[in-house]
């Protein structure tokens, strides 16, 4: 078996006659010119790849990437799907993709590609779709644990059944809008710095049992004028390596895996260098590189306007699908030209126990308004980005890009719960009644150790104020 990093979350996978393709993320940018790949992916290195199979993890745009993923129609490799509660992936593919041969893969359940060649889906999040994948040969077992954060008797299901992996690649940064984008907050000030995820990361891949663990799934940088100011939260791979430095005993070593990078049964590392302390100046390279792509990009934001209609029928849809016990909200989106600065911009309201939209225009931005028209929060956004959101039910996507200004209700949260049921409502979870469809109950009787992960999470986190590292052991 051959494994070749290829960027961000992408990983390609040889053996035999297989080629197994994962997260492909691999041209381009995502999240409305917000994350770039970084380091790119050298275009010598794209040319080579041929996948007979693909399998994406989960549904966010970096690792379903639409423009990736149709450069290989060509090669009409077999599409992987991990075969979640909703059918939200599966229709998605089959209605914006060419691809002949689309399989969905149970939680759990060995599939084999070719001789001595087998693959492992386990899903892993009780709101929206997410899994890792564990791919097994005569000779290596990798497990590709990517944004999934399996901890408790999920994860002790996979060590069981898989005592000894090879090679563990894991993210080890945030891709979260709280507390990065709340107004108000310094992130610096927060419990969850750069540091505690590569404390979280560590403490994964000692209790995976991992021989060598790679940090993975968060090679990107921002490039959006809104958003490069998230690079100073930047959590690199040499800042996790400095980490694990530290550590007293560790039973695994962390190696580095730059795009180009690659390991195999038979000769081991073969490693690209890349000097991530210039990061500096690596983005300014990149600015200076796309600096026409962001410009047409930009003119695009500056002329985009407010979709009233589609907006109107989304949260309608929402509205009506949120019911006792859950939470009723009232909140606003401040759709302007810019999300920074005093431009005037459309106030467009949410209320989802009246089920009612309604709009205020010409509106100047000030936090006032969340008082004056009695709302939960405000979020800040481009009207491109909204329009988007709304036209294709993709709100789950929307945090991930830091392409907005959340206002609070003073120490209020309630802005989690509008993204937790986003999430819900986007992915078959909405109303809750659709959790006793057939195949979301078989789903999740397959996943029955799940609610109680959840509440270890509940436990650990939230009453005994334990850190996120905890949930699998110390490594300090």
């Amino acid at each position: 078996m051959k494994v070749r990093v290829l960027g961000h979350a992408c990983l390609y996978i040889e053996h035999l006659d297989v080629r197994l393709l994962i997260d492909p993320w691999l041209i381009g940018s995502c999240y409305w010119r917000s994350w770039w790949n970084y380091p790119e992916v050298p275009a010598d290195l794209l040319e080579q790849i041929h996948p007979t199979h693909i399998y994406i993890t989960h549904l966010h745009w970096d690792h379903y990437h639409g423009p990736s993923l149709r450069r290989f129609l060509g090669d009409d490799p077999v599409i992987l799907l991990p075969k979640s509660p909703t059918v939200r992936m599966v229709k998605d593919m089959r209605s914006d993709f060419r691809f002949s041969r689309i399989r969905e893969l149970s939680h759990g359940k060995k599939y084999s590609l070719g001789r001595d060649f087998a693959i492992y889906s386990y899903q892993f999040n009780p709101v929206f779709i997410d899994s890792s994948l564990v791919v097994e040969s005569a000779n290596a077992c990798l497990f590709n644990a990517n944004d999934s954060k399996v901890f408790g008797l999920s994860l002790r299901q996979i060590i069981q059944r898989h005592p000894q992996f090879d090679l563990v690649f894991r993210s080890h940064s945030s891709a979260s809008a709280d507390p990065y984008c709340v107004d108000g907050v310094d992130p610096w000030s927060t419990t969850r710095s750069p540091r505690d995820y590569a404390l979280d990361f560590l403490a994964f891949a000692e209790a995976s049992r991992a021989k060598f663990a790679i940090p993975f799934a968060s090679s990107h940088v921002y490039l959006h004028k809104d958003t490069e100011t998230f690079n100073q939260y930047y959590n690199s791979p040499q800042k996790v390596m400095d980490e694990f430095r530290k550590l007293s005993s560790p039973h695994f070593r962390c190696v580095q895996m730059p795009p180009g990078s690659s390991w195999s049964d038979d000769a081991g590392f073969k490693l690209v260098e890349h000097d991530y302390s210039q990061i500096n100046h690596h983005i300014q390279d990149l600015q200076t590189k796309h600096h026409s792509t962001m410009s047409k990009h930009y003119n695009r934001e500056k002329s985009a306007s407010l979709n009233e209609a589609s907006f109107t029928r989304y949260f309608t849809g929402f509205s009506r699908a949120i019911h006792f016990p859950l939470k009723h909200l009232r909140f606003a989106f401040f759709a302007s030209a810019s999300i920074h600065g005093d431009i005037p911009g459309t106030l467009a309201i949410v209320d989802t126990k009246r089920r009612e939209t309604s709009f205020f225009y010409d509106v100047a931005y000030s936090p006032a308004l969340i008082a004056e028209h009695k709302l939960d929060f405000i979020l800040r956004v481009n009207p491109l980005v909204l329009n988007d959101c709304t036209k294709k039910s993709m709100f789950n996507t929307f945090a991930a890009s830091k392409l907005l200004r959340i206002q609070p209700n003073g120490s209020s949260k309630r802005y989690l719960s509008f993204f937790s049921l986003a999430d819900l409502y986007e992915n078959d979870g909405l109303p809750l009644w659709r959790s006793l469809e057939p195949r979301q109950l078989i789903n999740r009787l397959r996943r029955f150790r799940e609610p109680l992960d959840v509440a270890w999470f509940v436990y650990k986190t939230k009453l005994r104020r334990s850190s996120l590292s905890s949930l699998w052991g110390t490594v300090e």
